[in-house]
């Protein structure tokens, strides 16, 4: 927009109104998504530090809200820089010595080369990539491992609980599943790990399955033959009447 009248951005005025910020306010939004005025560029604030020794910590707040309240929609950059605190203590005991600790990065970090070619760029892309698919291995691995301890010592705990009441074969291939999983545990074999933990787990719900059929099993021999407490009743009877055609033929005589 400025090339045809070979004007220089920053040495336009910061004025809203001017004919040539309006334009490359809806410019700038339209393709960056954001806009700063010529003297809140970051060069214009360096420049101003360097020639005039400028006071700039009380200008930062109002860049920093510029820049988030500038953007196309609010979620870009809203609250982008909430947690810089300017007035923190440990920037320097008086706000001279804060604003001279600010210059001194600012001034640093406009010396600093960012430009990159795109081999360097692309370089860096990927092991920014590598590094993602590492630590995402990294974590399944760790949840891996956790999920098995845990398994080891829910497998000790149950048969605890069951004591007498676990099945002996069923609690010899608990125990069998629970020294497997804790062999391959000292070890880096995550596949190892997980199928361990599979067989362990099968195993407990056999110990589980084994244990609820011996209380069912014990619960039906434990009820009362009703047959049984029919004859019971039945020879009682009989026998009562018996008694009393005793005391019957007694009485007569």
């Amino acid at each position: 927009l400025l090339a045809p009248e070979s004007k220089d951005y920053k040495s336009l005025p910061s004025d809203d109104n001017d004919r040539y910020i309006a334009a490359i306010r809806t410019e700038a939004l339209s393709s960056l998504g954001y806009f700063l005025l010529p003297n809140q560029l970051f060069s214009s604030v360096v420049e101003d530090i360097k020639t005039n020794q400028a006071f700039i910590i009380d200008r930062l707040p109002t860049i920093f809200n510029s820049i988030e309240q500038s953007t196309a929609s609010e979620d870009d950059f809203g609250g982008l820089f909430e947690e810089i605190d300017l007035t923190s203590s440990k920037l320097g005991k008086s706000e001279d010595d804060k604003n001279k600790l600010i210059s001194k990065v600012m001034v640093h970090l406009s010396e600093i080369d960012f430009h990159l070619d795109d081999s360097e760029i692309d370089r860096m892309v990927a092991e920014a990539e590598a590094n993602a698919e590492s630590d995402k291995e990294r974590r399944a691995e760790v949840e891996t491992r956790n999920q098995a301890e845990a398994l080891v010592h829910g497998a000790e705990k149950a048969i605890d609980d069951l004591g007498d009441k676990a099945d002996p074969q069923a609690k010899a291939d608990v125990e069998a599943g629970i020294e497997a999983l804790r062999e391959v545990l000292g070890g880096d074999d995550i596949e190892s790990i997980s199928s361990k933990s599979a067989e362990l787990s099968q195993a407990m719900m056999k110990m589980g399955e084994a244990a609820y059929q011996g209380e069912t099993d014990a619960e039906t021999d434990g009820e009362a033959d009703p047959k049984a407490d029919d004859e019971t009743v039945v020879d009682a009877e009989f026998e009562e009447v018996d008694a009393e055609a005793d005391n019957s033929k007694k009485s007569s005589k």
